[in-house]
């Protein structure tokens, strides 16, 4: 009974701690992505260095990236529209986010596939339906997460 119930507490506790991840294919490489890395990613991302804006006398936010739970949301590129896309944090199969700790905190790749065409100078521009890698960092001091250096919310 003991064994029984031993078994049982194990597999309890390994099923509710795995990490839900989803497979990528990019390059004819696989790749495992994930939307929990134990911070709280999601909300809008806004540009910490935005163009200066002469008529309004204002800095811009732009561009954004907007992650939602779901591994849905919005991304931007300077100048252009925003877009839907999904996106993940890249993690090992069983779903362990995958990072390189550095002195200020950790950095990790984040994947987005842009799941409609941006309007850039009033013309279609871009790729659909194509992954995309940029570098998501986590800044432990200023308790800030960045996309790119400079897209940035706090945690």
């Amino acid at each position: 009974m003991k064994f029984l119930l031993f078994t049982s507490t194990i597999l309890f506790f390994s099923v509710t701690t795995s990490i839900a991840q989803t497979k990528i294919i990019e390059g004819g490489e696989a790749y495992y992505i994930t939307t929990d890395i134990g911070y709280n990613l999601y909300g809008e991302y806004l540009n910490e260095n935005g163009a200066y804006d002469y008529k309004t006398n204002t800095r811009s936010t732009e561009p954004i990236a907007f992650l939602n739970e779901d591994g849905t949301g919005l991304w931007q590129n300077y100048g252009t529209s925003k877009a839907k896309m999904i996106w993940g944090v890249e993690c090992n199969e069983d779903g362990t986010p995958k990072k390189i700790e550095t002195q200020y905190g950790a950095v990790y790749n984040l994947w987005y596939m842009k799941k409609e065409q941006v309007i850039f100078n009033g013309k279609p521009e871009g790729d659909v339906d194509k992954w995309d890698v940029v570098q998501l960092s986590i800044r432990f001091e200023e308790k800030k997460i960045a996309i790119l250096g400079e897209r940035t919310k706090k945690y």
